[in-house]
């Protein structure tokens, strides 16, 4: 099994993460909005799987429609390739591997710095030896640190409900 996972945006650039079984991370990156359908037809024939993170509430109603559009066109072209969309709401992924709440005191913009200081270090971690090496003097993006983390929930959850079914 190998899993695509995306951290889908609007305007900007989506960062992506390849895992494999083993939970470890073999490519990441970004790419425009606008080639959704030519990244997801180009990664099917070796994938079978596709993450992505749930639209939530927080943003205005414009970017709400328009993250909900992304994620649409996500299903539509993995249904295509004959991919199984996997829905990750960020609190969940974020809570099974940051699972301590905000302290009181700390303001929200220092607390979302830490947190992702934390899940670049998890992100790092999963990484292949070879991309460790690689990305030793990279500065990760926040949208590809987030796309590793929901990659590692969503294969962590796959091999827990085939566990159960066997």
């Amino acid at each position: 099994m190998k899993l695509i996972a995306l951290d889908i945006a609007a305007s900007k650039p989506i960062g992506w993460a390849r895992m494999n079984e083993s939970e470890q991370i073999e490519a990441y990156g970004l790419f425009p909005v606008n080639e959704l359908k030519n990244f997801i037809f180009k990664l099917s024939p070796d994938h079978t799987h596709i993450a992505v993170e749930r639209v939530h509430l927080e943003h205005n109603p414009q970017t709400m429609k328009l993250l909900e559009r992304v994620a649409e066109r996500i299903r539509i072209h993995a249904e295509d390739c004959n991919m199984q969309v996997i829905e990750v709401a960020s609190a969940d992924w974020q809570k099974k591997i940051y699972p301590l709440r905000k302290p009181a005191g700390i303001a929200p913009h220092i607390w979302k710095k830490q947190k992702y200081r934390f899940f670049e270090t998890v992100f790092r971690q999963r990484l292949t030896p070879e991309h460790q090496r690689l990305a030793r003097s990279q500065r990760l993006k926040d949208d590809i640190i987030a796309a590793g983390c929901i990659a590692w929930h969503a294969v962590r959850r796959l091999k827990a409900e085939r566990t159960l079914n066997v």
